[in-house]
């Protein structure tokens, strides 16, 4: 029988997928109710419960006969309260049964007074318990507990009312309160199903009606939105039943892995086309979740103001076309957009008034009415250009009025070059939302620098120092306007942001800092990433570019908000160390005239004389020192700190064995040093590296330096899989042994796992040769994806054609990595070009 079942569910799915584009997904969800019923309804006959004194109940999910194909399936058993009357081995064969059928079950067996008690103890029973729904028995019980929930003495209207707003904006903040990710959960996040749920739970709990016709009388919704709450709601239902069957088990967040396939199975195409199709999926996903989201904010705010009917409201009316009720901006008229104007001037009053926290939902109802005929004509009227300008001459409430702005569609009624960027998907990996959401997250870090101007970190003091606060906000603003966020976009974003600046009437010099602020986004990340910044002539040569003070604050404080408006974790120690000692080194530089203090000789010259000091108050000989600094390249005393360098030199002079491999802590970076000396052999490079990664250690930089006397030392930065310092000591013991064991008798490879995401992108490897300074070596940068195998191929390709690796930086980008190599060829001098077609190649063989 049990078999039988499956096959039922089977069939049954399979002829609902036939039917998806003919049915309603309604009736689609109802039909799978339905099917349980009849299942469950004949499981409960077969184990004779057909005259028990219990019930059997549907809630939930199920209650509202809403099921995708792999739903939860919650139910409620409702015993007699003469305990002997209950038949406990049946109830027990019946749920073992549910279990046997490889469905998600969630059930309670209480009797009445059980089950009531819990439902005032605990909000989430309560919720589940208002969709319950009779499949067999006696209905008296599902009857009795709803007539219990909607009596105002057991749960009134305003505390379950306050209880699921708590709930949801709990909820809302763990997801940063957007939905705008690129891998968003159609459940969970603002605009999800929940929200739909909760628009159902609290309309019912206040009506005191079912599902049917619970927006009939228009008392909350107008016809025109329950219409769009509909369509809204149908179509992120028809996106999780398709995820639920590509992903074939229960499964909410819409990752990377299952995009393409969704994007099939809705027939937004495919192929060639995949990436195309998915943003149009995409796209449309979000738009029908802010959508939801704003239709939520209506309810509430209409089930808030039936609830609340007789408490006293503050209103302080503010000018003839708006007045704030309690704490909401309200229009006094339903002709106030009328003046065009208007719709930026309710912004300026939420950034200029304290009591003004947000807008009433009559406000964002007119808002809604006049959106869609004036996408993005805002800007073509002078009045709205003042506005809008004088709106970012305020960073400190920029955060908040932007985030309302966004949230509501305001910025895409005022330029059409917003509409580029809306709901834009970024398929780089490395970044966790969409080119808007990016977008509003700089310019609210920003905000955030302009509210903390007291703090000690470098770049609010950057941010501090920086004259055109105008400037840097706009070009934060309009940083991705070609609507991507990869480097070949800039200077299309540039010559956008140019034109956008230039239309604001904008004076000439903030028009070109904008343009040369975009255009040079990432200059001062990818001087960190790929050149050697402790290098005299890396920062001369930055400073060619950047030319100003003014520029180089503006640079610095744009760089350190648009990283960490990438995502939750590309902001960490190591990478505030090492951008706040490229800025610094270049302030330095430029309050210097780039005089003698930044010349290599003179650097190398105070970093020996400052470590000598320190190693004079240790039992270390001086002429052991001199004796190995005179085997180093001069490239070692600038790519460490005196502190650095004095303690590798004591370990390095009174080790009694070799290899000697050890651990440091580079506080002042942020980091973890792991430094080996030992004699010099093919592929320890690469061992050293496989044995750091399969310890799951994250290599962030590597200098590698042959000594006169056949040695090698091999510096490394590294963290730990959450971008730490590595501090156990049992573990740091652990990966030395590991690294001496590799020295000795070489990397035993292991295949390591190459992480689902990454299976989900086809990524051709980027190699590109870059400028650098030093006239004997050449850089190389390759882009790949994060796979553990591809810096063993890489190095592999230097082996065959010969090349030396004197420095390495990895930079891992989401699951993407980004590989820089200082090389040189036999002759210990730079790559010809013939020699460089060769490692193109190569990597075209090696890596594909």
């Amino acid at each position: 029988m049990r078999t039988i079942y499956k096959d039922q569910l089977d069939k049954l799915t399979n002829s609902q997928n036939e039917r998806f584009f003919s049915s309603s997904i309604s009736s689609l969800l109802r039909e799978r109710a339905d099917e349980l019923d009849k299942m469950l309804i004949d499981m409960w006959r077969e184990c004779g419960l057909v005259n028990s004194p219990c019930s059997l109940n549907a809630v939930g999910g199920y209650g509202r006969a809403t099921l995708h194909p792999y739903s939860d399936i919650d139910i409620a058993i409702i015993t007699p309260d003469d305990a002997s009357e209950f038949p406990e081995d049946k109830v027990r064969q019946f749920v073992t049964g549910l279990w046997d059928l490889g469905l998600d079950i969630g059930h309670s067996v209480r009797n009445l007074v059980e089950a009531k008690r819990f439902a005032t103890e605990d909000i989430t029973i309560a919720t589940n318990l208002l969709d319950i729904r009779c499949l067999y028995g006696n209905k008296q019980h599902a009857e009795s507990l709803l007539s219990f929930l909607y009596d105002e003495t057991t749960l009134s209207d305003f505390d379950f009312f306050k209880a699921k707003l708590e709930e949801q904006q709990a909820r809302h903040e763990k997801a940063l309160n957007t939905a705008l990710y690129l891998e968003p959960n159609i459940k969970t996040n603002p605009g999800g199903l929940r929200d739909f749920q909760t628009i159902i739970w609290v309309a019912r709990k206040h009506l005191k009606l079912s599902n049917v016709g619970l927006f009939e009388h228009g008392e909350l919704l107008q016809e025109d939105e329950q219409f769009e709450l509909i369509e809204a709601h149908d179509f992120i239902c028809r996106i999780r039943w398709a995820l639920h069957c590509v992903a074939n088990r229960p499964q909410e967040l819409l990752l990377f892995e299952y995009q393409a396939d969704v994007a099939e199975f809705l027939k937004f195409g495919r192929g060639d086309s995949a990436q195309q199709a998915i943003e149009r999926m995409m796209r449309q996903l979000f738009r029908a979740m802010t959508r939801l989201q704003e239709l939520n904010q209506i309810l509430c705010e209409n089930v808030s103001l039936c609830i609340s009917r007789d408490s006293e409201k503050e209103v302080l009316q503010v000018n003839e076309n708006f007045a704030i009720v309690d704490g909401l901006v309200d229009v006094n008229s339903s002709s106030v957009f009328i003046d065009k104007s208007q719709v930026i001037k309710l912004f300026g009053l939420l950034a200029n008034h304290p009591k003004a926290k947000g807008i009433s939902s009559n406000t964002l109802k007119l808002l809604r009415k006049v959106r869609h005929r004036l996408l993005g004509e805002l800007q073509d009227y002078q009045s709205c250009r003042e506005e809008f300008i004088r709106l970012f001459e305020q960073p400190k409430t920029l955060k908040k009025v932007l985030g309302l702005m966004h949230r509501y569609g305001v910025l895409e009624m005022y330029a059409t070059q917003w509409a580029q960027t809306e709901g834009r998907m970024q398929f780089d990996i490395h970044n966790a939302y969409t080119v808007d959401e990016h977008v509003y997250k700089t310019v609210s870090y920003i905000s955030d620098f302009a509210n903390h101007q007291d703090d000690h970190e470098t770049y609010h003091i950057a941010y501090g120092r920086v004259q055109n606060k105008l400037a840097l906000s706009l070009a934060a603003f309009c940083h991705h306007l070609a609507g991507s966020q990869d480097s070949e976009s800039h200077s299309t974003s540039a010559i956008l942001a140019k034109e956008f600046a230039a239309f604001h009437n904008l004076k000439n010099a903030s028009v070109e800092l904008i343009e040369w602020l975009i255009e040079n986004q990432e200059l001062l990340i990818n001087t960190s990433r790929t050149l050697d910044i402790y290098d005299p002539r890396t920062i001369r040569s930055l400073n060619k570019q950047v030319k100003s003070l003014e520029r180089l604050n503006a640079l610095y404080t744009l760089t350190v908000a648009d990283i960490m408006a990438t995502n939750e974790d590309a902001w960490n120690d190591w990478q505030a160390a090492i951008l706040e000692q490229l800025y610094l080194a270049s302030r330095e530089a430029f309050k210097t005239d780039g005089q003698s203090i930044f010349e290599q000789r003179t650097v190398i010259r105070e970093n020996k004389a400052q470590a000598q000091t320190i190693l004079s108050n240790s039992d270390v000989a001086l002429n052991d020192v001199t004796q190995f600094w005179s085997t180093l390249p001069n490239s070692f005393f600038t790519f460490t700190s005196a502190k650095e360098l004095s303690e590798i030199t004591a370990k390095v002079v009174n080790a009694t064995q070799f290899p000697l491999v050890f651990l440091t802590q580079s506080d002042q970076i942020g980091c973890s040093t792991l430094v080996v000396y030992t004699p010099n052999r093919q592929k320890l490079f690469v061992d050293i590296f496989n044995t750091l990664t399969q310890a799951k250690v994250s290599v962030k930089d590597a200098e590698l330096l042959e000594t006169k006397d056949g040695n090698v030392l091999e510096v490394f930065r590294v963290l730990d899989v959450n971008d730490e310092q590595l501090s156990e000591s049992y573990r740091i013991k652990r990966v030395i042994s590991q690294i001496e064991r590799v020295i000795e008798s070489g990397h035993k490879s292991c295949k390591l796992p190459v992480a689902k995401k990454i299976k989900s992108f086809d990524s051709e490897p980027m190699v590109e040769f870059i400028p650098t300074p030093k006239r004997d070596r050449t850089l190389l940068k390759v882009t790949t994806l994060n796979n553990p195998t591809y810096v063993d191929k890489i190095c592999s390709v230097f082996r065959n054609l010969t090349l030396s690796i004197h420095s390495a930086k990895v930079t891992t980008l989401g699951e993407s990595l980004e590989s820089v190599f200082l090389l040189s060829d036999s002759n210990n001098e730079c790559l010809k070009e013939d020699l460089r077609s060769q490692v193109i190649d190569a990597f075209g063989y090696k890596l594909s």
